[in-house]
């Protein structure tokens, strides 16, 4: 995270998120336009950009006790100015890393896309040029970088002119970056803030913010995916209020099956954090929100809501957001070790309880209730 405008605070959980501590710590003395980790077992890789340079570094979350980084930083490079950083491990092992960034010498009228990669964990590092513009206004700035299985990366980028406002994508063949692809041209309405992750199918997501014809004042989270980073699914407003609340700053995962999950700020009434979830990459939705009612957690098929539950209980909405992630999980698993003609709940049931029981007692306590309520109105039934 970025405290302030000029430090920097890396903080881990080592109990699945109950609690959390100080890793490691860095003051600049300028300001941060980018920050990017990840991670391998317990080394923590980081990219930082301060403005002007391009900081890399990498620590190891098993001894790292809150030290000051600062000192220890390389810095991979320096321009004019340098924009939002992106940074990514493939799975060979290798760095990817891009930036945002404006040259005094080359094309010094637009920010440009650099791309760096390490194949020696960290130690060096090949950069180079993505994009050549050189039109003052217009610039491509705020990368993302994921990176397929066959290890070759792809970046995601936003591309702003006085005419257009576009979310774009680049990808790499192994040998060079191909030519750029539109992901969403909005026209003369902002786009920003791309947000990418590969699924285990080998499928590019993407989430960005943007507004549009329709909703000019407030702008709106959209997903597209696309299997070759060519060709495009309708783009799909995850959440909208019209006009009404912004939504921003959208990320998105993916788990090791094919469930997606987007979190951003965002509004349907009040000013909070927004979760949503995507089964199978299917067009059914989950999220959370919580406004001056409570917290409320919301289902929808086809952008139509069809469940809308609200509570003011903190765990009983961690309980339903975490139970339809285990409940999804249990039934893969049963489907993986089915019994013929034994009712399939036998197994999903059990091990729905088995999984909630590690994030707690009183989460194991609370679905072996609903369990029951569903036995009693629907009971096992064993083929014979």
């Amino acid at each position: 995270m970025i405290n302030g405008t000029t430090d920097v605070r890396l903080y881990a959980s080592k109990d699945n998120g109950k609690t959390w501590g100080l890793l490691a710590y860095a003051t600049t003395g300028a300001t941060i336009n980018g920050l990017a980790i990840a991670c391998a077992g317990n080394i923590v890789h980081y990219l930082a950009t301060n403005g002007t340079a391009v900081l890399y570094g990498k620590i190891d979350a098993d001894t790292a006790s809150g030290q000051d980084i600062a000192s220890s930083a390389t810095i991979l490079e320096t321009q004019a100015y340098v924009g939002a950083c992106s940074l990514e491990i493939a799975p060979d092992g290798h760095l990817h890393a891009a930036w945002g960034c404006k040259s005094d010498t080359t094309n010094p009228n637009s920010c440009n896309l650099r791309y760096s990669e390490s194949t020696d964990n960290g130690s060096g590092w090949n950069t180079a040029w993505v994009t050549a513009l050189d039109t003052s206004g217009s610039d491509w700035t705020q990368p993302c970088i994921v990176v397929k299985q066959d290890n070759n990366p792809v970046i995601f980028a936003c591309l702003s002119s006085p005419t257009s406002k576009a979310i774009k994508c680049f990808v790499n063949n192994g040998a060079a970056w191909g030519a750029e692809t539109t992901v969403y041209d909005g026209g003369t309405y902002d786009q920003a803030n791309p947000c990418a992750v590969v699924s285990s199918d080998n499928k590019l997501h993407v989430v960005w913010e943007g507004t549009d014809a329709t909703y000019t004042a407030a702008a709106n989270i959209r997903y597209r995916n696309s299997v070759d980073g060519v060709s495009w699914t309708n783009p799909v407003v995850l959440l909208t209020t019209g006009n009404t609340y912004a939504q921003s700053g959208a990320t998105i995962a993916a788990d090791g099956g094919s469930n997606l999950c987007v979190l951003w700020s965002g509004r349907a009434s009040g000013t909070y954090i927004m979760y949503m979830e995507n089964t199978s990459n299917s067009q059914e939705e989950e999220y959370v929100f919580s406004d001056n009612q409570g917290y409320h957690y919301v289902y929808s098929e086809r952008g139509t809501e069809s469940m809308h539950k609200t509570t003011d209980d903190l765990f009983e909405i961690s309980y339903w957001v975490l139970d339809s992630i285990i409940t999804s999980m249990a039934f893969d698993y049963e489907l993986r070790h089915r019994i013929p003609n034994q009712d399939c709940r036998r197994i999903a049931f059990e091990k729905r309880l088995e999984l909630l029981d590690y994030i707690g007692s009183n989460y194991r306590k609370r679905g072996e209730i609903e369990v029951d309520q569903i036995l009693k109105a629907n009971p096992y039934h064993d083929k014979i």
